[in-house]
């Protein structure tokens, strides 16, 4: 016999949380503040939501990077959502995992609308800045006016502040994507591995590449490789088969270091 009055489903806990911008601290104890306020039933299936701009400004970018990836393993039967904030991008975009843009074009005609601004702003000109997102240039470059009259503070290298996210790396600020991106993958748990696939022509010229994502370390072995080259601070997997015309596939993971 059917139930003529249903007990009433508990909604679920949603907590949002936004611009940590790299103060480790500050996100460790409104965590613990949220678990020590909130129901531990509800708290640990609750749904969080990260409303961006986690890197920049304060010291510990990486340590708040690092908090994120550790959620799903200690917290499993929550719900993570990170949502991208401009500063997110910037860095996203300075490390070459933004998707091609849709209409074709290049990443350099986005520097049009505001090139006058490059000289004040001190647009990144190192390695790698030719077709870079406008975004990613302002980011990791270093800034000719050192005071922000508007928030009464110092510019931290670029207009974004982006100095402490190299420094929480370990590199100088305005060092080039590739080394940045090295040490930013080598800081990362040993339980995660970086992959970023490649394409290449037939005259071995690289086309493209698909945006880097986090796979479980112990889930490698499902990776369809022939094998593996060991390379430093990384491995390389080399796929058989095409993909499309004259296009070979290269699929290059940064592991994590112990």
């Amino acid at each position: 016999m059917e139930d003529d009055n249903p007990r009433p489903t508990k909604p679920r806990v949603v907590c949002c949380i936004g611009d940590i911008h790299g103060h480790i601290t500050k996100l460790q104890n409104l965590w613990l503040n949220l678990e020590s306020c909130i129901d531990p039933s509800d708290f640990e299936t609750a749904l969080i939501i990260f409303l961006g701009d986690y890197c920049d400004r304060g010291p510990d970018t990486s340590k708040v990077i690092d908090f994120f990836i550790s959620l799903p393993s200690k917290y499993p039967k929550q719900s993570h959502v990170f949502l991208c904030g401009n500063h997110d991008f910037a860095f996203g975009a300075f490390l070459g995992v933004l998707p091609s843009p849709p209409d074709g074009s290049e990443f350099c005609e986005t520097w049009k609308e505001y090139e006058m601004s490059e000289e004040r702003e001190g647009w990144y000109k190192g390695e790698g800045f030719e077709n870079m997102h406008l975004q990613a240039r302002r980011w990791a470059g270093n800034h000719t006016v050192k005071f922000n009259a508007v928030k009464g503070i110092d510019y931290k290298g670029s207009i974004y502040d982006a100095a402490p996210t190299f420094e929480s790396y370990g590199v100088p600020h305005g060092s080039a994507a590739d080394y940045l991106y090295r040490f930013l993958v080598g800081s990362l748990t040993p339980n995660w591995v970086v992959i970023t696939q490649y394409f290449f022509d037939n005259r071995g010229v690289q086309t493209s590449f698909r945006t880097p994502r986090l796979i479980p370390r112990d889930t490698c072995h499902l990776l369809p490789t022939i094998g593996f080259e060991r390379e430093t601070s990384c491995c390389s997997a080399h796929f058989s088969g095409q993909l499309g015309h004259n296009s070979h596939p290269w699929m290059r993971s940064y592991e994590g270091s112990s």
